[in-house]
């Protein structure tokens, strides 16, 4: 029987969003898993020829590099495995971290493209690897079309190498998509209902969990750095995305730029006129790696909070359905125009509810009040 490109696809699909043996057996996961079985078609018959096909072929992309448990600091031509510690549920699915190629470093920044070792799902857009420009793999496609930024901290042992020639070529097709090498192997045009394109699907999808993972990382990260050019990039970033923004004090810091600012009316969210419901506007930046991209107001309504005497808590929910917050970071503060002080808080969010619950020591006093901020890593996923 011929191996096809339906059968390739739902390979990848088992590798990248069902959960390895070590999770299936772990009682810690009996619900998810449960849940899981109910979606998925090829975990709800648990032979022990697939478990035995899937260790095959999990041993085949393993890397045979000789020094991959020597693993090198990380830098651009690397093949590497995000910590296998990042797994992580996601609408009942469970996303494997996927291989990545290193394509720049700075400083504990990391930008990569993702992989996958299967020539059959190769398309248009990716940059299959001739055998003589790679050590540790036999063979491998880059996704071109799937670049995003991670913390080093993300990064799991060194599996191989390509030459320099090949990153080059990855940047120059994230300019230029059509235009290959001359040494690259030319894949086969995509046709309609083409396997390739739901794989596509699943591989944006999956760059995007582990991506936006790294966002609060990144964040902190400019926030270290941050300078007054920098701070000042960013002001001037928002001011020109809206320009009649305004911020309750002229911020010093990046938290400040991000949670103190003020949005034109015209821009806030128009609220169901309903009893007893309050709703609160939260700022809704995106990143493209380390760098701002967009910021929108997103409404929440608001569920619960505390009586003033208490220690405050307050819980919501993300009303815009246009904004999937899987994966996404929420910094909650307490704001002082008054003092201009900004005050962080714990909010813990449950994705899949869309619901967060933000929790501080102690009570508001009458000059503050409860912000909310909600960074999203775009991923490349626009391309």
């Amino acid at each position: 029987m011929n191996y096809t490109r339906k059968q390739a696809l739902a390979l990848a699909r088992q590798l990248r969003t069902c959960p390895p043996l070590s999770i299936k057996q772990s009682d810690h996961h009996a619900e998810q898993i449960k849940a899981h079985n109910r979606i998925c078609p090829f975990c709800t018959t648990f032979l022990k020829d697939e478990i035995e096909a899937w260790d095959d072929f999990v041993q085949h992309i393993e890397s045979n590099f000789s020094d991959a448990l020597e693993t090198p600091p990380a830098a651009p031509g690397q093949i590497r495995k995000l910590d296998p510690d990042l797994g992580c549920w996601k609408n009942n699915y469970y996303y494997t971290p996927p291989d990545v190629l290193i394509l720049s470093v700075d400083d504990t920044i990391i930008t990569v493209a993702q992989i996958w070792p299967d020539m059959i799902l190769a398309g248009p857009g990716d940059l299959v690897v001739p055998r003589n420009l790679m050590h540790g793999l036999s063979e491998l496609f880059i996704e071109t079309w799937n670049i995003y930024a991670v913390d080093q901290s993300f990064l799991g042992p060194c599996t191989g190498t390509v030459e320099n020639k090949v990153v080059d070529a990855v940047r120059q097709m994230d300019e230029t998509p059509d235009v290959l090498p001359s040494w690259a192997i030319v894949p086969i045009p995509l046709k309609k209902n083409d396997p390739r394109q739901f794989f596509r699907e699943l591989e944006i999808e999956t760059g995007y969990v582990f991506s936006s993972m790294a966002v609060p990382l990144l964040v902190a990260h400019v926030e270290k750095e941050t300078t007054p050019d920098i701070l000042e990039s960013m002001i001037m970033f928002i001011k020109n995305k809206i320009p009649d923004i305004n911020w309750d004090w002229a911020p010093q810091s990046i938290d400040a730029c991000l949670a103190a600012v003020r949005f034109p009316d015209h821009l806030l969210p128009m609220s169901a006129a309903q009893d007893d419901t309050r709703y609160l506007t939260a700022a809704y930046y995106t990143f493209d790696g380390e760098n701002l991209a967009g910021v929108v107001p997103v409404e929440c309504r608001i569920e619960h909070q505390s009586p003033s005497c208490d220690p405050f808590s307050i819980s919501g929910v993300v009303d815009a359905p246009e904004i999937d917050v899987t994966g996404d970071a929420f910094k909650g503060f307490i704001k002082d125009s008054t003092n201009q002080t900004l005050t962080a808080c714990d909010v813990h969010v449950d994705p899949g509810q869309r619901r967060f619950m933000a929790v501080f020591d102690r009570p508001l006093t009458a000059d503050e009040q409860f912000c909310l901020v909600i960074l999203h890593n775009n991923a490349s996923l626009d391309r």
